[in-house]
Parts: structure tokens; C-alpha cells; sequence
């Protein structure tokens, strides 16, 4: 049985991350690259402003040191990469392991990352690849006096990785891999920001 807190705090990361890019997902290639449009008005001349984010979402469990552990990748062209490991429960001796920067993690399909883990470095390995044919994504939403639509596609991955630690390469048990290419338009509601 997977251990409650590593759950919840998976469960709490996948839903920031899809707070991150409006709730939607998609995937192009495996790398992300960043592509921004200007702002355009409307006729009412409410500012519109269209991004571009693509990127990839990871998410698995491996056991490490005889504990459970979490871990989540999540590459983003907009707003930057990071990867977080959680081994063990945090609240009873567990190690919480981040890194983040603003190139992505996953390059043509191939995942490089290490974090430290109470002084000691993990390094994740790993091969993503296109499951299937892209979905079509379409939502929107409000948020802070915006209305945010997204659009654009999500790809499912098949994933092949792996965690290096203390000498030990663990096989991680892949639940979700996903790429995505949106562009999310945010349109100013009330001409306040």
C-alpha cells in the first residue's frame, strides 16, 4: 500500500501544475521552447495577451531505501522546468529532494535531471515517447479578473525511467506522462491589470 502522505502530495503537485497552464495539457516533440506573442486589443480595446507553453508532465513512485517515493517532473516554456523527489514520509525521517530551471528537463525525448537528497545526489534517467495521436484541447476559465481560454493538444507518453541513488538504479513505476502545446489567451475582464 502507497503511503498516504507521498500520495497527497502527488495529488497536490499534479494540480498546481495544471493550475499552471489553465488546467488543460498537450505535448509537442519533447522540448520545450519558449514562444510568446505580443499584446493585441479588441475593439473595446480590452488588452488580450496570447502565450505559447509546451512542455511535458511526469509523474511515478519507485522505493528507495526501502521507502516509498514521489516523483514529478513538470518542463514548461513559459514558466521555466523543475523536478521535485519526496522519499519517505517528510513528517517521519523522509527526504524531500528539488531542482528547477528555465530549460526543459526533457530534450528530444530524453529525461536528465539530479536532485540532492540530504546531501546526497539522485540522478533521473529516462525516455519519453508519443503514445498515440494528440487530443484536442479546449477550456476556459476565470481567474483574478481574466478570462483564460486554452488551446492546443495533449499527447500521451510512454515513459521508460529510471532514479540512480547511493550506487542503486530503480526502476519508476510511470502513472502519468503527458506533453502538451497550448496557447492560452488571457483577456483583461475588468481593466484592472
Amino acid at each position: 500500500m502507497r503511503n498516504h502522505t507521498i500520495r497527497n502530495a502527488a495529488i497536490a503537485v499534479l494540480a498546481a501544475a495544471a493550475t499552471t497552464i489553465g488546467g488543460a495539457t498537450a505535448f509537442a516533440g519533447g522540448q520545450a521552447v519558449a514562444a510568446d506573442s505580443p499584446p493585441v486589443t479588441t475593439k473595446a480595446e480590452t488588452p488580450v495577451d496570447t502565450t505559447s507553453q509546451v512542455g511535458v508532465v511526469l509523474e511515478g513512485f519507485a522505493t528507495i531505501a526501502e521507502m516509498e517515493a514521489y516523483l514529478e517532473v513538470y518542463d514548461n516554456s513559459r514558466f521555466g522546468s523543475s523536478v521535485r523527489l519526496i522519499v519517505g514520509d517528510l513528517e517521519d525521517g523522509g527526504f524531500f529532494g528539488y531542482a528547477e530551471q528555465q530549460t526543459a528537463f526533457v530534450v528530444n525525448g530524453q529525461l536528465h535531471a539530479t536532485v540532492e537528497l540530504d546531501g546526497r545526489v539522485a540522478s533521473i534517467e529516462g525516455t519519453l515517447v508519443e503514445n498515440g495521436k494528440p487530443t484536442r484541447i479546449r477550456e476556459s476559465m476565470q481567474d483574478g479578473g481574466e478570462q483564460l481560454v486554452t488551446r492546443g493538444t495533449n499527447t500521451q507518453l510512454l515513459a521508460n525511467v529510471t532514479i540512480t541513488f547511493e550506487g542503486a538504479t530503480i526502476p519508476v513505476e510511470v502513472g502519468t506522462a503527458f506533453g502538451y502545446d497550448l496557447q492560452v489567451r488571457t483577456v483583461d475582464l475588468y481593466g484592472t491589470n
